[in-house]
């Protein structure tokens, strides 16, 4: 049996959003722990809502890109005397219930399409491909007003917080749009393959 045979035999619709619930509610509850440790640390310390982050939380962002940014008003679960935020989970088990649907059609060979008339899929992906680019813009104008475009100060302000800063929020953003951008660059390229041109 091969790779792609042994692939195959796993349901990647259920096997991904089930993993990534899992990775993601384990590093909120880390996230949380942080937090807490984090203003022991630094009683006196002040600034801005939102400002800081934990490690934690900052790997949830890397593994779960904009589906992290989605959240319920739901109370948070008590693990441990320790308050676990669980809203973000819903978008995240439906990411990842999206991916596992295409890496299950991908494994499979299956030609069937979302959208069938070439020239939508076209349009679609330019649209789709320009919402990317818009969002790359965008984390790159927060991350130019917080002055933290790599540089000296960058490295110094996150050695000093220990990765406690909410602007790599962006960066994990900006990770996720610029390969998604790749992505959909490379299947507009493949909509205009003489085998899809021939396509109605």
């Amino acid at each position: 049996m091969n790779i792609k045979q042994l692939a195959q035999r796993i349901p990647w619709i259920v096997a991904l959003p089930v993993f990534a619930v899992a990775i993601t509610g384990i590093l909120l509850f880390l996230a949380a722990v942080q937090e807490e440790q984090f203003w022991t640390e630094h009683p006196g310390f002040t600034d801005t809502p939102m400002e800081l982050q934990t490690p934690a939380e900052l790997f949830a962002e890397l593994l779960n890109g904009p589906s992290f940014l989605f959240n319920l008003p739901v109370h948070g679960i008590d693990i441990l005397g320790i308050s676990v935020y669980t809203g973000r989970l819903p978008a995240v088990a439906i990411f990842w219930t999206w991916i596992g649907w295409a890496v299950d059609r991908r494994l499979r060979d299956a030609h069937w399409l979302l959208v069938k008339p070439l020239w939508l899929r076209r349009v679609s992906y330019v649209a789709l491909l320009a919402f990317a680019v818009f969002f790359i813009w965008a984390m790159l104008e927060v991350i130019a007003s917080q002055q933290l475009l790599p540089s000296k100060f960058l490295w110094a302000y996150l050695g000093a917080l220990k990765l406690h800063a909410s602007v790599l929020r962006a960066y994990a953003m900006l990770a996720w749009a610029v390969a998604y951008a790749l992505y959909l660059g490379r299947k507009i390229l493949t909509t205009f393959k003489p085998q899809h041109s021939a396509e109605k």
